[in-house]
């Protein structure tokens, strides 16, 4: 009836959030703001969060973290308001220590994503 009909991969949110979370403890995933941030639809591009392919029917986001020496970030839509809900919760719950850990980068990220997921359990 409308031509093309949009086929996108739709992931389990409670697995994406544990996705985003261990990307964030790791360092694939920036715990900072991305200070720019733009969109459009797809080409081909690979989703950082969902690692699926952001096609020409879906939009991405992309932006430039703060952490020299990385990759612009591309996220489908939803996948990136996913990694900015989770990364606020995180540096919310942690205080401090989350300009320590942009500093220090992965090394103290740990610690705090696993306090995070301590208060979500409670």
């Amino acid at each position: 009836m409308f031509g093309h009909q949009r086929k996108a991969v739709v992931m389990n949110p409670d697995i994406l959030r544990r996705l985003v979370n261990e990307k964030l403890t790791d360092g694939r995933l920036p715990l900072n703001s991305i200070p720019r941030v733009w969109g459009g639809p797809g080409n081909g591009e690979t989703c950082d969060v969902c690692e699926t392919p952001v096609t020409h029917l879906e939009f991405i986001m992309e932006g430039i973290s703060l952490v020299p020496g990385k990759k612009p970030l591309q996220m489908h839509v939803g996948c990136f308001h996913l990694w900015d809900d989770e990364r606020r919760r995180c540096g919310r719950s942690a205080g401090r220590l989350g300009r320590r850990a942009r500093r220090r980068h992965a090394r103290d990220i740990r610690p705090r994503t696993r306090e995070c997921r301590r208060k979500r359990r409670r």
